[in-house]
């Protein structure tokens, strides 16, 4: 998670105050969905409508570029089987997934860096 951290803060670091806002509402729009997505239970007529066929489709793509040329891609993914539908996160740095910790790691930058008031 130190990894993480360091190349959450430097990804941060790179940002217009411009783009970190927009990151910010971006990601806890993001951290709220999948928090939904956890919890939710489907019903039978769900599953019925669901049960015809086999596909996966891509419903949301965040895409983040700092001026180190560091991507982020989130790529939100609806799948969808016999009896079943699964929705999940994707979360790629510079073309390597890795976990979904890492979006709420830099939340909790952006939080602190946008939030925080500081006394003189």
């Amino acid at each position: 998670m130190k990894i993480f951290y360091d190349q959450a803060v430097q990804f941060v670091t790179c940002l217009s105050l411009g783009e970190k806002k927009k990151m910010f509402y971006d990601l806890a729009k993001i951290i709220q969905k999948h928090q939904h997505l956890t919890q939710r239970k489907h019903t039978w007529s769900d599953r019925i409508f669901f049960s015809t066929k086999t596909y996966q489709h891509y419903k949301q793509l965040l895409l983040f570029k700092n001026n180190h040329n560091d991507e982020l891609i989130i790529r939100e993914v609806h799948q969808t089987n016999l009896f079943t539908h699964h929705a999940h996160f994707e979360v790629f740095l510079n073309f390597k997934e890795i976990p979904f910790d890492y979006v709420n790691i830099l939340f909790n930058i952006l939080k602190m860096e946008l939030y925080t008031i500081e006394f003189a």
